[in-house]
């Protein structure tokens, strides 16, 4: 029996957000009581084999075309190419946010990023947010999760929903479990590790949520995986240092060999993943469970006069892998063209898993197939530096359009990605009636976000953190988000976004 829907109120009182959060969460915990009663179970674990358990694993700042699957020739993907050839791959997946917060915030919500909160330097995720881990409890699961970004650990409020020792942060472990802060801050097969040992002390179903940092900066991937550089001259070791002094000089032998580091840092987590992989086929469980591999977004690579992420909404940072494989529903090897978003990941969890979607929860399920001809999918980017927020981007892409409105100017540009015509540069005054159609489109969908995020939490008003603790800034800092190799300055000037 799938669990019924839970549907919030369409108007509440802004100072009754706390109490109806409250009442929410407990209404959810009841359906799902419910509906374990209803199917035969009792209050423990449903049995072994009577629901699909769940492993969504995100590896960060992974562009799709960065792995063999997506038609990578140079790069050694070899565990993620089986895996795509045993499920089902997106080709045209998109982000929802080009940086991390903003969208894992979106994946395990499955709201945009305006609607859950988590958009912007300092914003939380909503308090009153639901997320994967208590809709996928309330249904008898063990939800755990495993990350290695701080911008999505308990600091800014992505714990909720999980038991003692579930929520697990790697970057506060003790010291000897702890690599340097400059191999940020646990390498994939660390990360493998701890997500094998936390299934191994789990009754079934499980959901489990795993992060990986690889391959985000600093590229600095173990020997045996640095293999993509050879005969290139350039002295960059991938450190955030290295990385920031090529802001102001660079060679082409410097930019393919960060791009060459970047590979090795993709072939070393491919390899992680796939001892996790093995390790669910060696328990006999791999097919009993649905998998999903994704990234939060990808990353740029001087495309457009730009490295990193965070600072536009050019494919290259949104274009993300998305896989899934659970053969009980799914079907073998195909691959799917229809535009997609990875805010549509946690209602197709739920659907594969035979939990109905809360009305809260946003996208569609990608196991069921959709009459629509064309689907619009939306991306935005609200970041800055540390109390400056200087880009707030909103995007809408339609099959090989896509508009792209700078918030702060008032601009709009239109690009043409792929077929008859394609350009990298704005084409608006040649289609004008397309360009306000789409505008128009996406107004709509920015005020059906703002109504969204108040009949859900009472507030369009961010929630905020007063400051950052100098374990968190510093944690930021060396991932790059903040400070004087910051991927993000405070007054960036983007090349045209596309």
């Amino acid at each position: 029996m799938k669990l019924a829907s839970v549907d919030k109120p369409t108007y509440h009182d802004p100072v009754s957000t706390s109490t109806y959060s409250a009442a929410m969460r407990g209404l959810v915990v009841l359906i799902g009581g419910a509906a374990l009663w209803m199917s035969g179970c009792d209050s423990g674990a449903p049995e072994s084999g009577a629901r699909p358990n769940v492993l969504l694993y995100i590896s960060d700042t992974l562009r799709a075309d960065g792995l063999g699957c997506y038609g990578n020739p140079d790069v050694e993907t070899p565990a993620l190419d089986r895996f795509a050839k045993e499920g089902v791959l997106f080709e045209r997946a998109l982000a929802p946010s080009s940086w991390t917060r903003a969208s894992i915030g979106s994946i395990l919500t499955g709201t945009a990023p305006a609607v859950h909160g988590a958009e912007a330097r300092y914003d939380l995720l909503a308090d009153s947010a639901v997320l994967i881990s208590e809709l996928f409890g309330a249904a008898g699961y063990r939800v755990g999760s495993i990350t290695t970004n701080r911008n999505v650990g308990s600091f800014f409020g992505f714990d909720q929903g999980f038991a003692p020792g579930d929520f697990i942060e790697l970057y506060e472990n003790s010291a000897d479990e702890r690599v340097s802060v400059e191999e940020l801050t646990t390498l994939a097969d660390d990360v493998t590790t701890r997500a094998i040992e936390w299934l191994s002390a789990s009754d079934e179903p499980f959901c489990l949520v795993v992060h990986a940092i690889d391959p985000h900066s600093p590229y600095m991937p173990p020997e045996r995986w640095d293999r993509f550089g050879e005969g290139i001259a350039s002295s960059v070791d991938g450190s955030q240092k290295s990385l920031h002094q090529l802001k102001t000089a660079r060679s082409a032998a410097d930019e393919a060999r960060v791009v060459s580091l970047y590979y090795g840092e993709i072939a070393f987590n491919d390899h992680a993943f796939g001892e996790l992989i093995d390790w669910l086929r060696e328990r006999g469980i791999y097919d009993q469970t649905v998998v999903a591999f994704t990234s939060d977004h990808g990353e740029e690579f001087w495309e457009h006069g730009e490295r990193g992420h965070g600072k536009t909404l050019n494919d290259k940072a949104l274009h993300v892998p998305l896989i899934l494989r659970y053969p009980m529903e799914l079907e073998r090897g195909s691959r799917e063209r229809e535009l997609v978003s990875t805010v549509d990941l946690l209602p197709t969890l739920l659907d594969l898993a035979e939990l109905e979607s809360p009305a809260f929860v946003e996208g569609r399920s990608l196991a069921r197939s959709t009459s629509e001809p064309e689907l619009t999918v939306y991306s935005s980017c609200k970041l800055g530096g540390l109390e400056l927020q200087s880009v707030e981007l909103q995007s809408a892409k339609r099959g090989d359009w896509k508009l792209v409105f700078d918030v702060k100017s008032g601009k709009k540009k239109l690009f043409r990605l792929s077929g008859e015509g394609a350009s990298e540069r704005d084409v608006l005054s040649q289609n004008r009636e397309l360009g306000r159609e789409l505008y128009k489109t996406l107004a709509a969908e920015l005020k059906r976000q703002s109504g969204r995020r108040v009949e859900l939490y009472g507030s369009l008003e961010p929630l905020r953190v007063d400051s950052l603790t100098e374990e968190v800034r510093s944690d930021l800092e060396h991932l790059g988000y903040i400070g004087e190799g910051s991927e993000d300055e405070e007054n960036p000037s983007p090349k045209d976004p596309k």
